[in-house]
């Protein structure tokens, strides 16, 4: 293996283990599906993606995801 190889490797046993310590500590997240608005036929797609940046934000501050962020900026 080359030392490259090694590098990612070591990197990605790290991002592993502290995903794991994440996930111990704090109840898993949700799908995106769960979060993801609902399209009607009658909707204007302008609306509809209106809807999605409220969804993301939902989804993307659930305990365990903003957790792992802080991890990761430690």
């Amino acid at each position: 293996m080359t030392e490259r190889w090694e590098r990612a490797a070591a990197f990605a046993r790290l991002v592993w283990d502290g995903w794991q310590q994440v996930v111990r500590a704090h109840r898993p997240g949700r799908p995106y599906g769960d979060f993801a608005p609902k399209r009607h036929k009658d909707m204007a797609w302008s609306d509809y993606v209106a809807l999605g940046d409220p969804a993301y934000d939902a989804y993307d501050t659930q305990p365990c995801q903003v957790a792992f962020r802080e991890w990761a900026d430690g």
